[in-house]
């Protein structure tokens, strides 16, 4: 799976990423995982995913908030995967004291005033 850099989803958002990167399974990825889970399930179906446009059934302020879940812990997926490409995708050995926080989150689910202003 291709992650692609925080600052680097705008660019591929506007289409700007070089070609040769298989951005579509990043963009299906990113898109069933964050975007529906911020527009929520009542929004998001099987069916209008396959037979609208992304813009019909999320609006800006979902797709936002998918960036900033992104970016809250893009950090730490960096070290989960490369755990994970030394010990055949074993995470069990990861200590979660060993990652890196998340950007902009405190302990629990408290959202950091950098983080509200991302938003």
């Amino acid at each position: 799976m291709l992650l692609l850099e925080p600052a680097r989803l705008l660019d591929f958002r506007k289409g700007t990423v070089e070609s040769g990167v298989p951005v579509f399974d990043f963009f299906y990825w990113f898109v069933t995982k964050f975007v529906r889970g911020s527009a929520g399930s009542k929004q998001w179906s099987a069916r209008n995913m396959l037979t609208q446009a992304l813009s019909d059934v999320v609006g800006p302020m979902d797709e936002a908030f998918a960036i900033l879940l992104y970016e809250n812990c893009y950090d730490r997926w960096l070290v989960c995967a490369e755990v994970a490409r030394g010990n055949n995708g074993d995470l069990h050995s990861i200590r979660s004291e060993a990652l890196p926080k998340q950007r902009y989150t405190k302990t629990g689910a408290e959202w950091t005033r950098e983080g509200l202003r991302q938003y």
